[in-house]
């Protein structure tokens, strides 16, 4: 698990669940070969059935026994986990920074974010400020994670129960950009990952996509965002975009207990609306979604397409889509 790109270049976690060895891999996606089919072979455990190359070994060389993981060869969560959970990302010039664990339990981890060079040496650690103390609980919640986005090939991260975006500044620097100002409702660490703590009254920040001109910003309120609090409608999420321009930030009106709202439109071709997420940017601010061609089916046949006032031309151009892609065809949806 774990993906972060560049370019035509993916990186992704490599774990040999049979011997605990942990490497980044590096493998170039414009090429159009792929690794043969591997089988695992008793005598050589340690091989790499991964495609592409070693790109930095995280095996730790001090000569202690691995540890090993489960091999059941599954994984189970939704496909954004996958841009969720890294273990590094390139900064360039041979370096990469390794976020902390995202799980709940990781809070008992005290670096924030190790920046290293190709051979897995640490040029620079970074402390995290939320403390937890005295923690005797069998039970964390996990209510927040460390964002990280890339913006004009610069690494961002917001550290999870933090306050503050930073900007990556490589070799050892942290620079802060935007701070939430939530005061009485901020969550502390110590009180989120406590399940009998009530998080009514206080507001978590959620997702954050940034392009050049906005940032579209999700608040979750009087609660922990989960499929059970949506489908007991338990907590609330607010939507905001803020103006890099005018340094506004503008709450946007709607039900806080409508979990999909439509806020904003394709009127363009009255397609399918969009409110971005964090992996769902570009590394130049643009907003790629990743849609299938039942969805714009979908799309062509409800009711939002056939009232929207956008011109009959420019709703041929989606028709004609959806009469040519399969259902289970990919499309990709860019917005500039």
């Amino acid at each position: 698990m774990g993906v972060s790109s560049n370019g035509d270049i993916i990186y992704y976690n490599y774990v040999n669940t049979a011997t605990g060895e942990k490497y980044i891999m590096k493998y170039d996606c414009s090429s159009l070969s792929l690794a043969p089919e591997y089988r695992f072979d008793p005598e050589n455990p340690d091989r790499i059935s991964g495609l592409g190359e070693v790109e930095m070994d995280l095996n730790p060389g001090n000569g202690k026994p691995r540890n090993t993981m489960g091999q059941n060869g599954m994984f189970g969560g939704s496909p954004e986990w996958l841009y969720q959970v890294k273990s590094a990302v390139p900064l360039g010039n041979e370096l990469y920074a390794s976020p902390p664990d995202i799980r709940p339990s990781s809070f008992k981890n005290d670096r924030l974010m190790t920046i290293r060079n190709k051979y897995g040496d640490t040029l620079t650690t970074f402390a995290r400020f939320e403390k937890v103390l005295n923690y005797n609980k069998s039970l964390a919640r996990g209510i927040d994670s460390d964002l990280q986005f890339e913006l004009d090939g610069v690494l961002h991260f917001r550290p999870k129960f933090n306050d503050t975006v930073f900007a990556v500044i490589p070799p050892d620097h942290l620079v802060p950009l935007y701070v939430f100002k939530l005061g009485k409702f901020k969550v502390t660490m110590q009180e989120g990952i406590d399940p009998d703590f009530d998080l009514t009254g206080k507001i978590i920040p959620g997702e954050w996509a940034e392009t050049g001109k906005y940032i579209f910003i999700t608040l979750v309120r009087d609660g922990y965002d989960c499929p059970n609090s949506r489908k007991n409608k338990k907590v609330k999420i607010y939507h905001a975009i803020f103006s890099k321009s005018t340094q506004k930030l503008v709450i946007i009106k709607g039900d806080p207990f409508d979990y999909n709202p439509e806020i904003l439109e394709n009127d363009l071709d009255a397609g399918v609306p969009v409110w971005p997420s964090f992996y769902m940017m570009g590394n130049r601010g643009e907003i790629l979604s990743s849609l299938k061609g039942k969805e714009i089916k979908d799309r062509v046949s409800s009711g939002m397409f056939k009232r929207s006032a956008v011109p009959a031309r420019n709703k041929s151009i989606l028709e004609k889509i959806a009469s040519e892609a399969k259902d289970d065809d990919d499309i990709l949806m860019i917005i500039k």
